[in-house]
């Protein structure tokens, strides 16, 4: 019953703030369970705030690198997949058929924008690259 009400609880960005104050006290307790579970009720855009989100699962030591973060990130792609197509159904009228296609290229629009305006070379860059590739090859698995 409880998974149930949990499944159909939403998180927007703004419930994402919380999230992120929660993972910043407590960075040992935050773990990919956890990130999980909360991808599982994420109902938005990608934005700097899910990014940082990850980065604290993601990259729990400084020397991270990107394969690393591309390795840890797969654990999650199946929920970030999913809040990736729900972020795409948001966006189509009630007539609009979901399909494979509009899902790939929603997905590419939102994300590419996103990344775009972020600083090269950045953790977050990294990130939130490497959340796009997991998340793609999920939708597309």
């Amino acid at each position: 019953e409880a998974k149930s009400g949990m499944a159909s609880a939403c998180l927007d960005e703004e419930g994402l703030g919380q999230w992120l104050e929660f993972a910043s006290a407590c960075p040992g307790v935050f773990e990919h369970r956890a990130l999980s579970a909360l991808l599982c009720t994420y109902n938005g855009r990608p934005c700097c705030s899910l990014v940082t989100l990850c980065s604290h699962v993601l990259c729990k030591d400084s020397f991270m690198d990107a394969p690393n973060i591309a390795s840890r990130a797969a654990l999650v792609s199946q929920e970030l997949a999913a809040a990736m197509t729900r972020d795409i159904l948001s966006t189509l009228s009630e007539n609009e058929r979901l399909t494979a296609d509009k899902v790939l290229r929603g997905v590419l629009q939102h994300w590419v924008q996103f990344i775009a305006g972020l600083q090269p070379g950045t953790m977050e860059r990294q990130v939130a690259e490497a959340l796009l590739s997991c998340g793609l090859e999920a939708i597309c698995a």
